[in-house]
């Protein structure tokens, strides 16, 4: 349970340093990406905590959360990618770096939670295994 935490932990700081980064980098106009990625992030440190506690409800929260951003930064990346093509295709080429770098920091963030809910999901593996 003691790396699960660690895990999570990791995972809030993760998140909230992508949020603060990303405002840094494209400015006041990502500023929904500081609010969700900040609330997020420090719900992820909250969940650690108690996962450290020994809360199992707290570990299957952690799991929830990673499977749910998942398909969240999944559905954001598609809009970024969706949105720097339609720019290519309207010639709008001063726009498509930013599209670009908001498409980068997406993935990074879908590819963290998609590794994390992976890792998660396989510690739970063996906690079913000796129920049964």
């Amino acid at each position: 349970m003691k790396q699960n935490s660690y895990l999570m932990l990791f995972y809030g700081i993760f998140l909230l340093t992508v949020a603060v980064l990303t405002v840094a980098i494209v400015g006041w106009s990502a500023k929904t990406a500081l609010f969700s990625g900040g609330s997020m992030g420090l719900l992820a440190i909250v969940i650690a905590h108690f996962i450290n506690k020994k809360s199992k409800t707290a570990y299957y929260a952690g799991l929830v959360q990673t499977v749910f951003l998942s398909f969240i930064f999944g559905w954001r990346a598609w809009m970024a990618l969706k949105g720097t093509l339609e720019l290519t295709a309207s010639n709008s080429i001063e726009e498509i770096p930013g599209k670009m770098t908001a498409f980068f920091v997406i993935n990074l963030m879908l590819a963290i939670s998609v590794a994390f809910s992976g890792i998660q999901f396989s510690n739970i593996m063996p906690d079913i295994s000796k129920k049964s």
